[in-house]
């Protein structure tokens, strides 16, 4: 017998079924991938429509950080960043819901050695945690030095 390969109708056959193959893995990666394009975009605008309800300051008196909110959502959490004169940064959450209408009040040890602070409100929207950047307050040495 001379057998010198496959036979063209059976080439065919494969050829067509690792297209369709290809064409499938192609189709569920492109659907996946804009459906979470889709998702982080929507969580995105949302997030902002969120955080233009946040509305808060920060004041410091007597040793003392008084942060109040004073718009109209809650602020769920809190990140501050002490920049400090070695140029070392330390970051700490408080986990602390602050309602509209109330204050919380901080004290942060080494204040004296700190240049500036940053607070950031953090809010919820269902259950995805939101960083409110745009809502960021900073504060400078010259409001806590004596």
């Amino acid at each position: 017998m001379n057998k010198k390969g496959i036979s063209p109708v059976l080439a065919w056959v494969l050829l067509l079924g690792f297209s369709i193959t290809l064409a499938a893995i192609t189709t569920v990666y492109v659907k996946n991938t804009a459906e979470t394009q889709i998702e982080q975009t929507t969580v995105f605008v949302e997030a902002g429509m969120e955080c233009d309800e946040v509305f808060w300051n920060v004041k410091y008196d007597s040793e003392l950080f008084t942060l109040a909110n004073t718009g109209g959502k809650t602020i769920k959490a809190y990140n501050y960043k002490v920049y400090l004169i070695d140029d070392t940064i330390e970051t700490n959450e408080i986990t602390w819901d602050i309602v509209p209408g109330t204050s919380e009040n901080l004290t942060i040890d080494n204040i004296a050695n700190a240049n500036r602070v940053d607070f950031t409100p953090i809010i919820f929207i269902g259950t995805k945690r939101i960083g409110c950047n745009t809502k960021r307050l900073q504060l400078t040495k010259g409001a806590w030095a004596e």
